[in-house]
């Protein structure tokens, strides 16, 4: 069964690409023994891939169920707020490049 956190998973792989689960904890703000759970429940059914060791990234092939309760304006909300249920491609990737932050 999927949880919000698969959610913000996904979303995170999907705009930041290939991370390593440290990355994701710092970065999603949860608890690393919690997202390693989901981590694992995302890849057992398909929906991420293990590239390297502790390097996860999205399987093209495979995209999690459309949930109508994500479907938010991640442009109206605060940084704390769209972390919490996404990303914003553009302002998130920005903020990266702003402050000279690698992966």
């Amino acid at each position: 069964m999927l949880h919000k956190l698969d959610t913000r998973v996904y979303n995170a792989l999907r705009v930041l690409g290939r991370c390593t689960p440290a990355y994701l904890t710092e970065v999603l703000k949860v608890d690393g023994a919690y997202l390693r759970q989901r981590l694992k429940y995302l890849l057992d059914n398909g929906f991420i891939i293990k590239k390297h060791r502790g390097m996860y990234e999205l399987n093209a092939e495979k995209k999690l169920p459309f949930d109508f309760d994500t479907l938010v304006d991640l442009d109206t909300m605060s940084e704390e707020e769209s972390l919490k249920v996404g990303f914003s491609l553009t302002d998130f990737g920005l903020k990266l490049y702003e402050k000279g932050e690698k992966r």
